[in-house]
């Protein structure tokens, strides 16, 4: 019985990972209310924090100015109470940096940075660092941006070949 039990969990987890896949590759492409579906029916299915993380990182690209103070502080509380485990996911950091972002707090660059630490190819997270630090030099061109991505990838594609 306790075997049975066991496998229909791994039998949702597998599910949900899944779907939360399908949602990852939504956020990917910038389709966010698609992405936070996904993650919701995940949620449904099996409930995690690492699928919870990509919930709560689509709702924030998707109302970044619309999000009340009072909503965004409840979301900031409910990441200081995920795991270790989970702190050591770069999906953490950007949602971090993503809530930070929103409130007006210039220290979100460094959660954005640490993701990057994390995983040195997450190109949402060079995207969002791109995006702050033109807002500081002033406006710049959708073509800028997309040449900062490049131009930071290609680098760090160079430095783990010369090490």
């Amino acid at each position: 019985y306790e075997q049975k039990i066991m496998s229909q969990k791994a039998e949702r987890e597998i599910k949900a990972e899944t779907i939360a896949l399908e949602g990852q590759e939504f956020i990917r492409r910038g389709q966010y209310a698609k992405a936070e579906e996904k993650f919701g029916e995940a949620m449904q299915v099996s409930p995690s924090e690492r699928v919870h993380l990509l919930l709560l990182w689509s709702q924030l690209k998707q109302n970044t100015d619309g999000i009340p103070q009072h909503e965004l502080i409840e979301m900031n509380r409910k990441l200081e109470a995920f795991s270790q485990h989970e702190r050591e996911n770069p999906n953490y950091y950007i949602v971090c940096g993503l809530i930070k972002k929103t409130m007006g707090d210039p220290t979100a660059i460094a959660a954005f940075e640490k993701a990057l630490v994390l995983s040195p190819t997450f190109v949402e997270a060079r995207r969002e660092i791109n995006a702050l630090q033109s807002v500081k030099a002033g406006n710049t061109t959708a073509a800028e941006f997309f040449n900062g991505d490049l131009t930071s990838i290609g680098s760090q594609i160079f430095k783990k070949k010369i090490k």
